[in-house]
Formats: C-alpha cells, structure tokens, sequence
C-alpha cells in the first residue's frame, strides 16, 4: 500500500503579520506552512528549508522582495523553486518587472481566497508535472541504456557458452581416450593447449561482461550508495590520482594538480573521484602510446557557487567525429582493444544527473583533449 504524499511546503514572507496571518489561514488547511517577515530571513529560510512555494512580498523594509527574488534565482541551490509575489502594487510595470526577475505569477492585495488557492494549486501542479517529465526522461533513458547493455553482452555470452561447451566436449573425449586406449604424448599436449586457449577465451568474455556490469552499475549510481557530504575536492582529487596512477603503470602519466588548499564541496566525492579516474582512464587508454609518457594538467578553479575543472592531456587528440560522438553510449573507437564505450557515458551521465553540472569536450588531431567541467559547489538531491 501506497504512504500518501506529504503536503506541500510553502514559505510566506511578508514583514506584516497581519498579511502573514491570512494568507495562512487560506492555505494551511491544504499545506505546510513557514514564515518570514524579512528578506533576510526569508533566503535563510529558503536555503535551510527548501520550500515548493514562496509567497513573496515586494514592499519590505531591509532587503525587499525584489532583492530576495534576485538573490533567490542566483543561488544554484534555490533557483528552481517558483516564487509568488503577493503585493499592493498593481501597475504593469511593476508586474513586469516581478516576472523577469524569475517570478512565476503575481497576486494583488488585498488578497482573495479563492484567487490564492488556485494560483498555488495551479503552480505546484506545474512543479509536479516538471518532475514527472524529468522521471519520464530518465526512464526512457535508463531503457535505452538496459537494451543497448543486454545487446552489447550477447557477443561475450555467446562466445563464453561455445568456448565452454566445447570445452566440455574435448574433456569428455580425453577422457574416453585415457580410459580406454590410452594417449600419447602429442595428443596430451594437443589437449592441454586447446583447453588453455578455451579458457582464455572464456575468461575473456566473462571480464567484457564485468567491463559492462561495472559501467552499467556506474551509470545507475545514486544517492542510495553514497550520501551527500561536505568533503576537501583538493584531497578527495589527490586520492584518486595517486590510486589510478598505482593501479595503472602500463602507461606513465605525470598529474599536475593545482587546486585551493581549503576548497570544500557539497556533495559525492565517490562520484567526483569516479569521474577523474575515467578522464584518467580515457587519456591512458586513447591519448598516448603504448609505453609512451603522457602529461595531464588539472586545474580546480572556484568561481564562487561554481566550481570549474579543466582537464588536459598533451597526447594524440581525437577526431571531429569522434569529439562529438564521445559521450554517447556504447561508441568505441577501440573496439578490437576490448573497449565496450561506455567509459565516457557513464562520466557525462555521472557529471550531469549526479553532480548537477555539465562537461564539455574540445580536441583536435595533435593537440591532446580538454576537458572542462562545471559543477554547482551544492550538489543537488540525487
């Protein structure tokens, strides 16, 4: 059995108590109900509570709602929460101006109760809608995703059950052999090289399997195998070099790390840390020869509520086409070197549904790969 929907959240801002008052008493039957009754304290409110509503008022004493709004819209953390204004104002101008600061209706006072319940009803129904399309995205997605991860293990599968099957049929006739004739010693090592290259060739698919059971796993991270923390991104980034760089010695990689000492971070650093070691990953696999030294440079750059990260290799570069079609899902460039292209998927998907940020990737034959990443210093609720 289903548990019925919380009620919304509504935070109502209005530095008379009187209006704070009414309002209330129209709403708090339907919703849960937080007060403000000054701009200050209504951001702190908002950061603190994350409502599904403000009502906002404009004329305030202090910062005013316009000031609130502003400040409301710049923050990465409360952007998306629509914001009603509820004033005495009812010049257009005024209207205008409440709307391309980010607000998303306008009621005039003195307030009328039905007015009001049904601008907040109309405007959460809109805020659930928005979240809907959102789920509805990921699942076609995640669809898309599971198909292409089911087409791409069949080839494995396919060659580890035939390996294994005849295996199983050259076992059964060596041992007929030994039990009955005998063998000789040309057939004994007919037997033990075919069953060498049998097993190679299973254990070959049975790692491009955990290759993609891995991926896909990655991928599905969430909030539900790590909580969102505040964590060091210099430490957290120092960590995860030193480990691919002990994991990985086929491919000498020198790491240049510049990154303020004291910066911190809201968020998964299991997530971040993933995503470098696949950047990492990408450059030893593709950028650089076999053996070849390579030289990456990573820059962490605060830009107050965004954080930038700009990631370069030194090594061969990649095609337009290639550039272009490097986060898709399952493309490869190498796929006769086992690789099964969802590597760099998985950091976009990472990067975007995770962390809340965007990733960019510009290169040219020659000219090594850079990376820029921009996450909000807040990561949002996964």
């Amino acid at each position: 059995m289903s548990q019925p929907m919380p009620p919304a959240r509504i935070l109502i801002v209005d530095d008379i108590r009187a209006n704070i008052k009414t309002l209330a008493h129209i709403l708090r039957a339907d919703y849960e109900i937080s007060v403000a009754t000054s701009g200050e304290k209504a951001l702190e409110l908002a950061v603190a509570e994350l409502p599904d509503l403000i009502l906002l008022d404009v004329v305030m004493p202090g910062m005013d709602g316009h000031a609130v709004c502003r400040q409301l819209k710049a923050s990465l953390k409360t952007c998306n929460i629509p914001i009603i204004f509820v004033t005495s104002n009812s010049d257009a101008t005024d209207e205008t101006h409440a709307l391309e600061l980010g607000a998303v209706d306008f009621i005039s006072k003195p307030v009328v109760p039905s007015v009001v319940r049904a601008r907040v009803k109309t405007h959460l129904g809109l805020l659930r809608v928005r979240a809907q399309l959102v789920e509805a995205e990921k699942q076609a997605a995640l669809g898309q995703l599971v198909a292409g991860v089911a087409h791409e293990m069949n080839t494995p599968v396919g060659t580890g059950i035939t390996a294994a099957s005849e295996l199983e049929d050259r076992t059964r006739d060596f041992i007929a052999l030994v039990q009955g004739s005998g063998i000789s010693e040309e057939e004994l090592l007919d037997h033990l090289a075919s069953t060498a290259r049998l097993a190679r060739l299973i254990g070959r698919s049975l790692e491009r399997v955990s290759e993609l059971v891995h991926s896909f796993k990655s991928v599905m991270m969430d909030q539900s195998t790590e909580k969102s923390q505040p964590f060091h991104i210099k430490e957290c980034l120092s960590s995860t070099i030193m480990r691919v760089q002990r994991e990985r010695t086929e491919v000498p990689l020198t790491v240049t790390l510049s990154c303020p000492e004291s910066l911190t971070m809201q968020g998964y650093p299991g997530v971040l840390s993933q995503v470098v070691a696949n950047l990492l990953d990408h450059s030893r696999r593709h950028s650089f020869s076999p053996s070849a030294a390579g030289h990456i440079t990573l820059e962490v750059v605060d830009e107050g509520e965004i954080l930038q990260i700009s990631y370069r290799d030194d090594g061969h570069g990649i095609q337009e086409e290639a550039r272009r079609r490097l986060f898709d899902p399952f493309y490869t460039t190498w796929l006769d070197h086992g690789s099964h292209g969802l590597g760099m998927h998985t950091t976009y998907h990472l990067v975007t549904r995770i962390l809340g940020g965007t990733i960019l990737c510009e290169s040219s034959p020659g000219y090594g790969i850079h990376f820029l990443i921009r996450l909000p210093l807040y990561s949002p609720t996964v």
